[in-house]
C-alpha cells in the first residue's frame, strides 16, 4: 500500500482542498495495491469443452462466431479456445449478444490481440469480468491477414462468419454477407457465480 501526501495549495477536487492557496495540513490519500485474487476459486465452463478432431482453417479478415448458452447468470472471466496444427497465431476474441434470430448481435466485450499457442487449449482473460444473464451469447474470433487461425472443429452446430478486416470488433455484428456452416470450434467461457 502506498501513501501519498497532497498539499492543499493544489486543486484536488474531492480531497478536501480548494482552488485557493491554503496553509492547512496536507491531505493523505491511500492507494491500494492491486491484488491477484481471482473472481472465484473454481470457474465453471460454458460452451464447447470437447476436444475437436477436425481441422478447420479460419480465414484471416473474418469475424467467426459460435453460440454459447449460459444456463445461469454469472460473471465471465475468460475465453478458452483450442488451436490446431499451425504455428502460433495472433487473434482477438469477443462476446456478442444474440440478436433474437440466433445470430450474433451487439458487442459486449473484446480482448486485446493475443498470440495463441499451437496444438493447445488457450485461455484468454477478459480485460475485466463481465456479468451476463442466462441466455445465448456468441464467442467471436478475428485473425489478421498475416496469420490464419487454424482452430480444430466438431461436426454439427452453427458456425457463423463474415468478411471483416482485422482490428477492433464492430459494435454490432454485420448482417449482410453472413454465412453459416455446420461446425463448432472447441471454445467456452469460464464463469463465476
Amino acid at each position: 500500500m502506498a501513501v501519498l501526501s497532497v498539499g492543499c495549495g493544489l486543486w484536488m477536487s474531492g480531497l478536501g482542498c480548494s482552488s485557493k492557496e491554503s496553509a492547512s495540513a496536507p491531505t493523505t490519500v491511500v492507494l491500494a495495491a492491486p491484488t491477484s485474487t481471482p473472481v472465484c476459486a473454481s470457474p465453471s465452463s460454458q460452451g464447447v469443452t470437447t476436444t475437436g478432431t477436425l481441422s478447420n482453417e479460419y480465414n484471416a479478415d473474418q469475424l467467426t462466431g459460435q453460440p454459447v448458452t449460459l444456463t445461469v447468470s454469472s460473471s465471465v472471466v475468460s475465453i478458452s479456445i483450442q488451436t490446431g496444427t499451425t504455428s502460433a497465431v495472433q487473434g482477438r476474441f469477443g462476446i456478442y449478444t444474440d440478436n433474437g434470430s440466433y445470430a450474433p448481435g451487439n458487442l459486449v466485450i473484446q480482448t486485446d490481440p493475443v498470440y495463441l499457442t499451437a496444438k493447445s487449449w488457450n485461455t484468454i482473460p477478459l480485460p475485466a469480468p463481465v456479468y451476463l444473464t442466462a441466455a445465448t451469447y456468441w464467442l467471436v474470433s478475428n485473425f489478421p491477414t498475416s496469420s490464419f487461425g487454424d482452430l480444430v472443429a466438431i461436426s454439427g452446430g452453427n458456425l457463423t462468419y463474415v468478411n471483416y478486416s482485422w482490428g477492433q470488433m464492430p459494435l454490432t455484428f454485420p448482417t449482410t454477407g453472413v454465412n453459416t456452416i455446420g461446425y463448432l470450434a472447441p471454445g467456452y467461457f469460464s464463469t463465476c457465480p
